[in-house]
């Protein structure tokens, strides 16, 4: 059965995703980049370390600790890749050690701005990413 909130949740429209890669502010733009591509949840953005990419290796990746501590891999490549290693640049400057020094809160807020400032649909919420990213992996892969 479809879950109730099930109208609310969706994929982004090509419109939506493009808006929000091309025309987000440059303060956040990355961020919202990490989540299209990878499917990650803002928690686990919010207090990714650095070390966690796997840049340096043959097939670069994420290892990602999810809900209740399970451990997942999530593959780089393309733009995705281009953004973990500006990330981790940044975290080597910054030397906080966290690819994103904004909290789960905080991303929360810059998303609901941006999202405002971009003219998009106001049901588009920081977990819409996580669904786009489940679609494109059931149609494209």
């Amino acid at each position: 059965m479809p879950h109730p909130k099930s109208k609310r949740r969706r994929a982004l429209t090509e419109q939506e995703r493009t808006k929000i890669m091309q025309d987000s502010p440059e303060d956040t733009q990355h961020y919202w980049c990490v989540y299209l591509l990878t499917g990650l949840r803002r928690s686990e953005l919010a207090k990714l370390p650095a070390s966690a990419a796997e840049l340096d290796v043959p097939a670069p990746f994420l290892r990602i600790r999810g809900k209740g501590d399970h451990e997942r891999i999530v593959p780089l490549e393309g733009l995705a890749l281009d953004t973990i290693q500006r990330l981790r640049q940044d975290a080597l400057e910054r030397g906080d050690g966290l690819l994103c020094p904004l909290s789960g809160g905080t991303l929360g807020e810059r998303w609901r701005r941006d999202r405002n400032a971009l003219d998009l649909d106001p049901a588009l919420t920081l977990h819409s990413f996580r669904h786009d990213f489940a679609t494109w992996l059931v149609n494209y892969t």
